[in-house]
């Protein structure tokens, strides 16, 4: 299975991938398009898939979305985007993964905006074990990672989509150093159980697990999970290596630099159709 163009019943999709304003690693790929205006593009057609797809689901109300059914969140300019594109050159697919250096604080963090900071008895619980998660990453000297924005077509919901772009993820982790990374994923669309396959696990301190909640700011029962870049399932690493080379000879798209200080007001949700 070719994990980054195929074609199918569903027609012929591509993958291409989008890079923050200040990124620093454009010499690990060998196909850079430094274009404001395509980036944008293709920016605004990420966030109107998830603009659809979240509101179709009942997870946001039409206020939350721009003019055009963008779903736009501050942490979109600083991450990088992994997007799948049709035929047309329309995004049906997308994810977001925001790169972190391992001494951000906890307030920093997308996850400390979610619902379970608000209650006193699993706030503390929350904390101390994302603040050994980043102890960890210190340890080894890796980046912190939160994943999310994770949309897919309705067409594409029962194909293997899903997981080609979480592979797709660990490869990325891997050809920047490594990362160790949370996510807060819904449990609708099995989005969370993929996520578990593939190798996420529930973020623990002490043994316990931080566990699942409901977000009525999305209306649905939610999880957070971690992740390591060099512990997937076994079942994937093949593909996770294979994913590695062909990554590097996908298109990445650079906008032209520019400052952002945008704070995360909110948590950096993940969501499949």
């Amino acid at each position: 299975m070719d994990l980054f163009t195929s074609s199918t019943r569903l027609g012929h999709r591509r993958s291409v991938l989008l890079a923050p304003s200040h990124s620093g690693t454009t010499h690990r790929f060998s196909v850079v398009h430094r274009d404001a205006t395509e980036h944008a593009r293709l920016l605004a057609g990420a966030q109107r898939l998830r603009g659809r797809v979240y509101l179709s689901d009942g997870a946001i109300e039409p206020c939350q979305l721009t003019e055009s059914g963008r779903h736009v969140q501050p942490a979109d300019q600083r991450s990088y985007h992994l997007l799948s594109l049709d035929e047309a050159d329309q995004v049906v697919a997308c994810t977001r993964y925001l790169c972190h250096e391992n001494t951000v604080g906890f307030s920093r963090l997308g996850v400390a905006h979610t619902p379970l900071t608000a209650e006193k008895d699993r706030q503390p619980k929350l904390e101390r074990a994302v603040e050994s998660e980043l102890a960890r990453a210190r340890r080894h000297g890796y980046k912190y990672v939160e994943m999310g924005g994770w949309a897919i077509t309705e067409e594409l919901r029962c194909s293997t989509e899903a997981v080609r772009m979480v592979v797709t993820i660990y490869a990325l982790a891997r050809m920047m150093g490594g990362a160790l990374g949370i996510s807060t994923v819904t449990t609708r669309h099995a989005s969370s159980s993929i996520l578990r396959r593939l190798g996420g696990s529930p973020l623990t301190h002490a043994g316990e697990e931080v566990s699942t909640y409901f977000d009525p700011n999305y209306g649905c029962q939610m999880e957070i999970l971690r992740f390591d870049s060099d512990r997937p399932s076994n079942t994937y690493e093949s593909a996770i290596r294979r994913c590695q080379s062909l990554l590097e000879r996908t298109p990445l798209v650079v906008p032209e630099k520019v400052e952002s200080r945008l704070p995360l007001l909110s948590p950096l949700v993940s969501f499949s159709a």
